[in-house]
């Protein structure tokens, strides 16, 4: 089903959004600062898709991610970590790193989603805030802190930099590819595709959760966070960034 020799794909930029229009793709990309949350049908696959590109601070690595629905059924998931060449046919040491980036995701573009999870530490970095408009708000640290209480098993803080007005609190756990947040301040549950995981999480007594994307990037001590917040059913805010692990 997804053998196919190229796709083609025109974009136009109309107001705040990069519209698709075929000849392949149909659908709409919504920009954020340096990610972009796209919606659109794949003709030769006969699919919706959701696609995440989180472009890194260094302007020249982005981390993809596309999921393929049927109706309201995942049939497939793509992910990537990207990095851009202007001049690979010409220039040896650009194609040496580039060849050496393939290389090295062939290698371990299928490793699990999996925290560290034998020693208590915490992700912690800046994120960029925009609002439903696109319009940045400004920068936030966050923090997400694990105490490990087995292999499979962690209490978790996490701090979104105000945006809820406290840290929640949950215990995560994991079975294989699937994970769960059991609260006392958040519910939910995620899926991994190798190193992406697809989460969901409710903010108890609240009209709010947390839908997002994170991406584990080098073993496990860097991930690509991308989280829309919702209030009621209406995406309040996007908030993407680069968070790094400590050891406590």
């Amino acid at each position: 089903r997804l053998e196919h020799p190229a796709h083609l794909l025109r974009v136009k930029h109309e107001a705040n959004a990069r519209v698709y229009e075929g000849v392949d793709f149909v659908g709409a990309g919504y920009p954020y600062g340096t990610l972009v949350l796209g919606q659109d049908y794949c003709i030769p696959w006969t699919s919706d898709n959701r696609v995440t590109v989180h472009v890194l601070p260094d302007g020249k690595t982005q981390v993809y991610s596309t999921v393929l629905y049927q109706g309201p059924a995942i049939h497939a998931v793509i992910n990537g970590i990207y990095v851009l060449s202007h001049d690979y046919a010409t220039n040896t040491e650009t194609a040496r790193a580039v060849d050496a980036h393939v290389e090295c995701e062939r290698a371990s573009g299928s490793r699990p989603h999996v925290p560290p999870v034998r020693q208590r530490g915490a992700y912690r970095g800046e994120v960029e805030v925009y609002d439903a408009r696109q319009t940045l708000q400004g920068r936030a640290a966050v923090s997400i802190e694990h105490t490990p209480t087995s292999l499979q098993r962690a209490d978790v803080v996490l701090d979104l930099g105000g945006l809820f007005g406290k840290p929640l609190r949950f215990s995560r756990s994991r079975h294989e590819n699937k994970h769960f947040y059991e609260g006392p301040d958040l519910f939910g549950n995620a899926i991994g595709y190798g190193r992406a995981l697809f989460t969901i999480q409710h903010v108890f007594g609240e009209a709010a959760r947390i839908r997002g994307r994170e991406f584990v990037m080098d073993d496990t001590n860097t991930l690509s966070v991308v989280w829309e917040i919702f209030r009621g059913d209406r995406c309040e805010h996007v908030v993407h960034g680069v968070l790094r692990w400590e050891a406590l």
